[in-house]
């Protein structure tokens, strides 16, 4: 009996790892702005918080937490289409809402912290025995837990079919897998060119910092890789062959930027609709896979108030007689669990499990159910 379980990621899955999320990202990104890890992209920080600037010290009539990267790149996104504001001119509001893509993939890739262990070795010769260590690096803390369970599930559960849909933009969980020899595929428009190898697809429904598309496209017929991910093992062992250090991190923006390209980034603002249609592809297969799913677990997404979009694109997506098993969830925020309680129709409010506040304990919980259902998540 084949069984499908999806994974849903939000900013907290990769927050683990060192990501910063939505409140937080423009302290992060003035810290890398002093310390000059952003380099070249100081500039695209500058302008950026030139709006933000003007924003925060406007506020006599109203209040925006433009601390908020989601209500900030709101906010420059609509003085683009009012034609600029005030001091903030059209063309600069242009300029600023692509730094800001920029920004985005830089300083996600900048503090994402890909693990560095040193696996022991000996070499035998001249009758010595000496003694070195070979740096192997991993994912990210959170995903690469993540990652084996997927290869116990993969062993124990040959029926078991395992998709994600993510908020992110990161390359956190594709890195994790590859490295530990799991085949994803995350590109804009697998629907139709998945390789045959595929284990695993990623729908990445915001758009991706190994991602873009021609300026003006607004079909996602031009959405492209940067890179395959096919090589991306080898880049990343060599890229840690002389390491000394427990972290390291990876870039796939710099090289698009490099080639003048722009990140595929769908802002995080209530205007989605507007740019689905960048890689509708995605959306739909990522609906799709919801719709079928016999288990759900949602890492680190706190459903925020004002995001109606989520709650239609979670209702429309389960709207069939498919049987929705369980619902699992992780996030720091124990409120969260009333929030899908309330998601979900009442009944199968009581297939919400409680929320656990990290990664190893949602999994352990997944497991065991499993385990108990003989990989079917029968109830």
């Amino acid at each position: 009996m084949m069984a499908k379980l999806t994974f849903i990621l939000g900013a907290g899955a990769s927050a683990i790892g060192g990501c910063p999320v939505m409140s937080n990202f423009m302290s992060v990104a003035r810290r890398l702005r002093e310390t000059g890890e952003l380099g070249e992209h100081a500039k695209d920080f500058d302008l950026v918080s030139k709006f933000h600037a003007y924003l925060f010290h406007n506020q006599i009539k109203s209040h925006l937490d433009v601390n908020n990267i989601e209500i900030l790149y709101s906010a420059i996104d609509l003085i683009k289409n009012l034609n600029g504001v005030g001091e903030l001119k059209y063309e600069e509001s242009v300029k600023a809402h692509a730094a800001f893509a920029r920004l985005i993939a830089v300083v996600l890739e900048k503090t994402q912290r890909f693990q560095i262990h040193f696996r022991e070795s000996r070499l035998i010769s001249n009758n010595q025995n000496r003694e070195y260590f070979t740096p192997v690096v991993s994912g990210p803390e959170g995903y690469s837990e993540l990652v084996e369970y997927l290869k116990i599930y993969k062993e124990k559960y040959p029926n078991l079919s395992v998709e994600f849909v993510t908020f992110n933009y990161d390359m956190g969980l594709e890195t994790s897998m590859l490295l530990q020899d799991l085949q994803p595929d995350s590109s804009p428009a697998f629907a139709s060119t998945a390789p045959d190898n595929s284990e695993y697809r990623i729908h990445k429904l915001h758009g991706s910092v190994h991602w873009y598309a021609e300026d003006g496209d607004l079909t996602g017929a031009t959405a492209e890789l940067v890179d395959s991910l096919a090589k991306l093992k080898d880049d990343v062992s060599d890229m840690v062959s002389h390491a000394s250090k427990e972290y390291t991190s990876i870039s796939f923006a710099d090289k698009l930027i490099s080639l003048g390209k722009r990140p595929l980034i769908v802002p995080p603002t209530d205007d989605k609709v507007r740019y689905r249609a960048l890689h509708s592809n995605v959306w739909d297969s990522a609906a799709r896979a919801i719709s079928e799913s016999d288990a759900i677990c949602v890492l680190g997404y706190s459903m925020p108030a004002t995001d109606l979009f989520f709650k239609l694109f979670w209702s429309i997506s389960t709207s069939n007689q498919h049987d929705l098993r369980k619902l699992y969830l992780m996030d720091i925020d124990s409120s969260v669990f009333g929030k899908y309680k309330n998601l979900v129709g009442e009944p199968i409010r009581d297939r919400v499990s409680s929320t656990f506040p990290d990664m190893k304990g949602v999994l352990r919980s997944i497991t065991s159910d499993l385990e108990k259902s003989e990989g079917t998540f029968s109830l």
